[in-house]
């Protein structure tokens, strides 16, 4: 973990690293592994070493290796304990160059917030998957469909009295009403 470059609130990144520095117990629980999907699942393989432990990498270095897991996740989470949603290579997004792949998005971009401001990205999350479900939805009056992964969480509600929450796409059903920004409304300037 680095404070600088971390996605996670300051205050609950200080106060895992406090954490993980002073209780003996957790030191000990560092845990190597390589991830993998298997049948929908990911599965942790543990091994005794292959982290990366040079912060920052040198040029030469390579920027390859297993993740270090201090606590496992937890059995069921309340939605929005883990977010890990993904769109599949070729869907588009909003940003401020106008749709662009998903897979061509970089750190430069901005992407467009469920309020319709243009936001910075904090860090490009890519998956390797075979084999996962996939959800491709259409929504009402538009031509376009977008294919999700399971988990990727959507704006919606099951009719349009109730108030919006994220849900996962798996879990959207026909005649629910999802929510999106009209870029062309707000236009950010």
């Amino acid at each position: 973990m680095e404070l600088g470059k971390n996605i996670f609130p300051r205050k609950l990144l200080m106060n895992q690293l406090t954490r993980l520095r002073t209780n003996e117990k957790l030191r000990n629980m560092k845990h190597i592994v390589d991830l993998r999907f298997e049948n929908g699942n990911v599965v942790a393989t543990e091994k005794k070493s292959g982290d990366i432990t040079t912060y920052h990498l040198k040029k030469d270095d390579k920027p390859h290796g297993s993740i270090v897991i201090w606590e496992y996740p937890v059995k069921d989470p309340p939605y929005g304990l883990y977010v890990g949603g993904c769109l599949t290579p070729g869907e588009k997004v909003c940003t401020q160059r106008g749709l662009v792949n998903v897979e061509d998005v970089t750190l430069d971009d901005k992407l467009i917030s469920k309020d319709g401001k243009f936001v910075a990205i904090r860090n490009l999350q890519r998956y390797e998957k075979e084999d996962e479900l996939t959800y491709t939805i259409k929504t009402a009056n538009t031509y376009r469909t977008t294919t999700f992964t399971g988990e990727h969480p959507i704006l919606c509600a099951t009719s349009l009295t109730d108030k919006y929450n994220f849900t996962k796409a798996r879990n959207i059903q026909v005649g629910n009403y999802c929510k999106f920004p009209n870029v062309y409304y707000n236009t950010n300037r």
